[in-house]
């Protein structure tokens, strides 16, 4: 039977992502994927899919999506302040975004961002059926390629869903994802490992970095998080840092341009970079950095490998 879902409003900036394309930075490619892999894991888990089907990543502005094929199609959302509505026999119906919600023939389905904006991942039952290139279905902008035509959805855009491989495992799904203290005024924490230029640090600028509190800039996205002192007349003492032959980036990794504003790296980042890294995102707060918008309060705090490595244990069982 015939399954896929229209955009009828493409939101701010919605792409298809999936786990990205962990082997392809030796040719230049970004590994792109879900910016958050754990949400991806378990939406896809709960709706019976593989584990790295394709869904739709969702940006400051949610979708508005149209069920045009021949059945209902189960959908889990996870991002922190979305909403639903649903239009159903014509009426617009607010639903609760814990659940399993299913999207019948004809009907629409409105994603609705909080007023600061965020970042929200949508599966759909079967996986969104995009053509794979270098083994991934996630979309790399930079590149025009993956994804839905290499882009950002438009409106008119169909996508093609695929078979639903199981029923879906619950119909309310437990609460689950990362909670982050509501407001601007309250600092979000990302906890920091060591990076491989720690040594480029004086101890001063070691302390300074977790001793002032930083906003996130506009200039936000899944190449990078920029950051700026919370105090705009600061200058960050962070500046002048010496440049390093190019070396390899990973997800979370902190650079540090000529500015000393430090530049969090996304998952659409460069494969290689010459800016210093003294310091990187734990893998157990990623979830928090695929979160941020701009303007809001971040905080720094040091973290040992050993508990950075039991605490995403941990966080590993939760979600089995």
């Amino acid at each position: 039977m015939l399954r896929g879902i229209e955009i009828l409003e493409p939101g701010f900036r919605t792409t298809v992502e999936d786990l990205g394309r962990p082997g392809a930075s030796l040719f230049g490619v970004p590994p792109g994927g879900a910016f958050d892999s754990f949400a991806l894991r378990r939406l896809n888990h709960l709706l019976g899919n593989e584990p790295g089907a394709a869904l739709l990543e969702i940006w400051m502005r949610g979708p508005l999506l149209f069920n045009y094929g021949e059945e209902p199609i189960a959908i889990v959302l996870v991002g922190m302040g979305f909403a639903w509505r649903l239009t159903r026999d014509g009426l617009p119906r607010h639903m609760d975004t814990d659940q399993v919600l299913r999207l019948r023939p004809g009907e629409r389905l409105a994603i609705e961002a909080p007023a600061a904006g965020g970042r929200a991942w949508l599966a759909l039952a079967g996986g969104i059926e995009v053509p794979p290139v270098l083994g991934s279905r996630s979309t790399c902008v930079a590149s025009g390629f993956g994804g839905f035509q290499g882009r950002a959805l438009r409106a008119a855009d169909r996508l093609v869903l695929g078979p639903q491989l199981s029923p879906t495992r619950i119909k309310r799904p437990p609460a689950f994802g990362e909670t982050l203290p509501a407001g601007d005024e309250t600092a979000i924490v990302l906890r920091l490992l060591e990076g491989p230029q720690i040594g480029l640090l004086t101890a001063g600028a070691r302390a300074y970095l977790t001793e002032i509190d930083w906003k996130v800039s506009p200039a936000c996205d899944r190449i990078g998080v920029r950051l700026v002192p919370l105090v705009a007349s600061e200058r960050s003492r962070l500046a002048h840092l010496p440049e390093i032959e190019p070396e390899a980036t990973t997800l979370g990794a902190m650079q540090i341009p000529p500015d000393g504003n430090p530049v969090l790296l996304g998952p659409d980042r460069p494969t290689t970079g010459g800016y210093a890294k003294p310091a990187l995102v734990a893998q157990i707060d990623v979830q928090r950095l695929a979160r941020l918008v701009p303007g809001r309060r971040v905080r720094f705090a040091w973290l040992s490998l050993e508990e950075a490595t039991r605490l995403l244990h941990e966080r590993r069982l939760a979600l089995r």
